[in-house]
């Protein structure tokens, strides 16, 4: 019998408050909690609240979890990749801009739904590692 706890995705919440306790974390010294509370409860109300959409499309809770966890992931990560890329060129085009990423951002977003939608297999297992790796 399988374990059904393992295959709920509660890995969704806890990667959707890392970014801001990371936050929190680097800036310890300038911020006290009281700051960051908002931020944190935000960005749980936006990974519980993707994870409800997502089940309420697909109803599959293990594939609604991975598909709010790829995009937790895309949203969290937009900024960074802006800013690491920031100048670069690619064939005379300066990739460094928002037009541009933005619109690879919706791709790599919509790959991501058709994918989890379409052509995801053993989605208990993914889920259940994902959880192992958000417990550490």
């Amino acid at each position: 019998m399988k374990n059904k706890r393992s295959a709920l995705p509660w890995h969704v919440a806890i990667f959707s408050v890392y970014p801001a306790f990371a936050l929190w974390a680097h800036n310890i010294g300038q911020v006290g909690f009281a700051a960051t509370y908002r931020a944190i409860l935000a960005s749980f109300l936006l990974g519980i609240g993707l994870l409800l959409l997502s089940w309420l499309w697909l109803r599959d809770w293990p594939r609604a979890g991975i598909l709010a966890t790829l995009l937790l992931g895309l949203f969290f990560s937009y900024g960074h990749v802006y800013s690491f890329i920031g100048k670069a060129q690619a064939f005379g085009f300066l990739i460094g801009r928002h037009r541009f990423l933005a619109i690879f951002w919706v791709i790599l977003a919509g790959v991501a739904i058709w994918w989890v939608a379409k052509k995801l297999k053993a989605a208990d297992a993914i889920t259940t590692g994902l959880n192992f790796m958000a417990s550490f």
